[in-house]
């Protein structure tokens, strides 16, 4: 097993054992507050450090990087005042919760770690865009390209990227990408109608924000497209070029090394499936979600905080406050009177993002009926083969009712790292060409296991060997 060298202090007081699962910008906040408040959480990461999807990799970046991210330099200021001070579990996967405690996944087999209050801070994926060519070495999510700069010596971004997608998150990579010194070759925006809804568009939800972001990009000189119908990836093994044609047939050969695409988000609710809480659908954000008070808390299982990002686009400010909102949630909830009266100031602030994070679901919609109009060799899951093409025909032999289901006919592992991305993008276009509502399809969130596990691990576990960790917190 594991166990981070910061494993120091003793064992919390009865009924005050607290556990936060994930170290990215959210569970970060969340501990930061805990111990403000006099609590010593315990940390479960599976990478070896603080980092999380959003800031991977950060106490190992490069202080010299030409990153100049103000939100990364934060962040890794942040962790390495925090890292003596918690209890940190690196190396194991949060599996599922049962029992008042959460099983861990690790190298030598599957552990368990009892809590009184669980902080679960599991991130988002992003919703790829099938694209032909995608399979292509260069081609990646616009989540791995908004986490580049603060990489050292990262090859993920060559030197001609272009990144492809809709909404303020798009805009929220590009600036990103620029304000740390680097080039695009082009911006695609998907959106039917950008300049009303995107980056300058009242609905954004921030128009100063995505106003700025928009003049930076024009002062940089850096295409952004619009009206794209069709695109095409070409290149030997690798990203060379993008083919793309607009609506009125015309062509345009870009070319390029890197492609960024993705369009929103789907937060992870896997764990909190596994524990039996119900998830509903949000006719906004087209996804299942947990019914969450303001301020995180899981009102049908007691103990349970969520923290993690309002809406569909990356944006640390808001997973930072979430966060903060979910720990502070439990140190009020402990009787902690300071803890109260600073949730309370702050409760206007998490309204607001969780009404913009719904705004922006509804103002910049998957890009459904694009992805079906593109050639049929789009790649939807690279792993197991399947095509848009090989979609269409079993949906026009097969009536595909159940995402489970589905997935199983298709031949699609959504339990796969980037399941739930792609468990997302199937359910969009299955709904869209079987005519079925999409909240009749279901989700895939609430299989077991919640998190990829390997089978070594699952069968230490069916030897007997599971490990209590409660007793060796101290």
């Amino acid at each position: 097993m594991t166990i981070g060298e910061t494993f120091q202090t003793g064992p919390a007081p009865a009924g005050r054992r607290v556990v936060v699962i994930g170290a990215g910008p959210a569970g970060l906040a969340a501990t930061e507050k805990l111990l403000a408040h006099g609590l010593q959480p315990i940390v479960v990461a599976p990478a070896d450090d603080w980092g999380g999807r959003a800031f991977v990799g950060a106490s190992e970046a490069d202080a010299g990087s030409p990153a100049g991210d103000v939100d990364f330099l934060r962040f890794r200021g942040r962790a390495a005042r925090i890292r003596s001070a918690v209890r940190l579990i690196t190396g194991h996967v949060a599996w599922a919760i049962e029992d008042g405690a959460v099983l861990l996944a690790g190298r030598d087999g599957i552990s368990r770690l009892a809590f009184d209050r669980l902080v679960l801070a599991t991130g988002a994926e992003t919703r790829p865009i099938p694209l032909p060519g995608g399979q292509l070495s260069g081609v990646t999510d616009l989540g791995t390209l908004y986490r580049a700069p603060e990489q050292a010596g990262n090859t993920t971004i060559g030197q001609r990227p272009v990144l492809i997608g809709g909404g303020p998150g798009l805009y929220e990579v590009a600036d990103r990408l620029v304000r740390a010194g680097r080039r695009l070759t082009a911006v695609i925006d998907l959106d039917p109608d950008p300049w009303r809804r995107g980056p300058i568009g009242a609905e954004s939800g921030r128009p100063g924000t995505g106003l700025g972001r928009w003049l930076r990009l024009v002062g940089r000189d850096v295409p952004v497209l619009t009206g794209i119908t069709r695109l095409r990836v070409e290149g030997d093994g690798h990203v060379e070029r993008i083919i793309a044609t607009d609506g009125r047939g015309e062509t345009r050969d870009i070319v390029c090394d890197t492609v960024g695409v993705g369009h929103g988000m789907i937060a992870d609710h896997r764990l909190l499936a596994s524990a039996g809480v119900a998830l509903a659908f949000d006719p906004d954000r087209r996804a299942f979600l947990p019914q969450l008070d303001a301020e995180g808390r899981v009102p049908e299982c007691p103990g349970l905080y969520v923290a993690g990002e309002a809406g569909p686009h990356p944006r640390p400010a808001v997973a930072d406050r979430l966060g903060a909102a979910a720990g502070l949630a439990v140190a009020s909830d402990l009787g902690i009177a300071e803890a109260r009266i600073e949730l309370a100031r702050m409760t206007p602030l998490l309204s607001h993002d969780r009404r913009t994070g719904a705004e922006i679901a509804v103002d910049h919609p998957y890009p459904t009926g694009w992805v079906l109009a593109q050639d049929d060799d789009a790649p939807i899951d690279p792993a197991s083969g399947l095509t848009l093409g090989r979609l269409k025909q079993v949906a026009a032999r097969h009536r595909l009712d159940r995402l489970g289901r589905a997935a199983a006919v298709l031949g699609v592992d959504l339990a796969r790292a980037g399941g739930l991305g792609r468990a997302g993008v199937l359910a969009e276009l299955i709904a869209a060409l079987g005519a079925l509502p999409l909240a009749g399809l279901g989700t895939s969130q609430g299989e077991s296991p919640a998190m990829p596990v390997p089978l070594g691990m699952l069968a230490a576990a069916g030897r007997g060997q599971v490990n209590d960790i409660t007793e060796r917190a101290g």
